[in-house]
């Protein structure tokens, strides 16, 4: 993951925060984003201090238009976005039919340029 550009949309959730911890030290760049601000300065602080490259913005990972402006953040921030993970919400059929996916499913926006990575699973 070194220097793989990672969205984290409910960061501060347990998974969300294990998960970038995890992320940023296999040397992944982050932007981090959930509704708990306080929380959220608090995570990026304690990455930051164990040298990991992250910034953060406020965002609600329940609310479309919220993550579709943390992956605009990251690409202003960083050039380029190679993975969105929404951890904090559960996925919506609603945004899964949005993306042409007929079952629940986080899905990127189709015009989100993406780079191909390693499968995590």
């Amino acid at each position: 993951m070194h220097g793989k550009v990672v969205a984290i949309s409910g960061a501060c959730s347990r998974a969300g925060a294990s998960t970038a911890r995890s992320l940023a030290s296999q040397g992944a760049w982050l932007m981090l984003g959930d509704r708990n601000l306080s929380e959220l300065q608090a995570l990026a602080a304690e990455i930051a201090e164990e040298g990991g490259r992250v910034q953060y913005r406020a965002a609600d990972p329940a609310r479309q238009a919220s993550t579709d402006m943390l992956v605009a953040h990251t690409r202003d921030a960083y050039g380029r976005i190679d993975l969105l993970l929404n951890l904090g919400a559960r996925p919506r059929q609603v945004l899964a039919g949005r993306a042409g996916i007929g079952r629940r499913s986080a899905a990127l926006p189709a015009q989100l340029p993406t780079h191909p990575t390693h499968s995590l699973s």
